[in-house]
């Protein structure tokens, strides 16, 4: 479907396959899969909104290259990417290994930024129980 349309609803759908796909995978997920993904998420010419998505679908996986997607967004300069990352690095298995990256880039955001930025900065307060 990602490689054959520019209809956002069938984009939208794609993001929630791609995201059960990711999630019923363990280890790496297909590599041409992430890379049809992380290529939405790098298409400037798509929606904002549809590339968060299937950022947050990349977000769920566990798997090393995932982490490196989501890493990399962490630095772009769209908040949303920065929060949807953050998120799911917090969320994830990476919370630890990314906490000072994680505290630097949400001293960064706005106090009104978005719910996931709250949602980031309570767990790394340690208020998420």
């Amino acid at each position: 479907m990602l490689e054959q349309t520019t209809n956002a609803a069938i984009v939208e759908a794609a993001t929630f396959a791609v995201s059960s796909a990711f999630l019923r995978t363990e280890g790496s997920p297909h590599p041409r899969l992430l890379a049809l993904a992380a290529a939405y998420v790098d298409d400037a010419d798509q929606p904002l909104q549809l590339r968060v998505r299937m950022l947050s679908a990349i977000g769920h996986s566990q798997s090393p290259e995932a982490t490196a997607h989501l890493l990399r967004a962490l630095h772009r300069p769209e908040v949303q990417f920065q929060t949807q990352a953050a998120f799911d690095l917090a969320h994830g298995d990476h919370l630890e290994a990314h906490r000072e990256l994680l505290e630097r880039v949400a001293a960064s955001w706005p106090d009104d930024a978005s719910y996931l930025a709250e949602e980031v900065r309570r767990v790394l307060a340690g208020e998420d129980d």
